[in-house]
C-alpha cells in the first residue's frame, strides 16, 4: 500500500441528484484505504440508505472489477491517484476490506448522529433507552 496518500484531508460533496457523488465517493474511500488508512477510521455519510449501500455496492464492484481488468485498474488508478496500482494490491485492499465489512462507517446521516447520540446519552442529558418514534406512534 502507498502511505502517501493518508495525508488526503477531509472532503465534502455536495451536488444535486444524477452528478456522481456516489462514484466520487468510492473513489475517494477507496484513495483512503489504497493510502492506508483503516476502515474504521473512514466515514462516508449520505442522506438515504439506498445511497450509502450504493456506495458500498461501488466500492467493492470497483475494486473486485480492477483485480481482474487492467483497464478499470488504469482507471481506478487514475483517480486514486495510484499509476502504479497493481492487481494484487487490489487483491489485497479487497480481501482487507471485505473481512472487517462490519467496521466500515457508511451510513446515513441520520444513522451516524443517532449512533452518536447513543454513546454520548449521559453527556447530552438524553434518557439512556430513548428511541425515534414513527409517525404512526407520533
Amino acid at each position: 500500500m502507498n502511505n502517501s496518500q493518508t495525508s488526503l484531508g477531509n472532503l465534502v460533496i455536495r451536488a444535486s441528484a444524477g452528478t456522481g457523488k456516489t462514484f466520487q465517493l468510492a473513489h475517494r474511500y477507496l484513495a483512503l484505504l489504497y493510502g492506508g488508512a483503516s476502515a474504521d477510521r473512514v466515514l462516508a455519510s449520505t442522506f438515504t440508505r439506498k445511497a450509502s449501500g450504493e456506495i458500498l455496492d461501488r466500492i467493492v464492484a470497483r475494486l473486485a472489477a480492477a483485480v481482474l481488468d487492467d483497464g478499470v485498474r488504469r482507471e481506478v488508478g487514475q483517480f486514486i491517484g495510484a499509476d502504479d496500482l497493481t492487481g494484487q494490491a487490489c487483491a489485497e485492499l479487497l480481501r482487507e476490506l471485505l473481512g472487517q465489512l462490519y467496521r466500515l462507517r457508511i451510513s446515513t446521516l441520520d444513522s451516524l448522529f443517532i449512533q452518536m447520540t447513543r454513546s454520548l446519552s449521559l453527556e447530552l442529558g438524553v434518557p439512556p433507552n430513548w428511541r425515534i418514534i414513527d409517525e404512526l406512534e407520533a
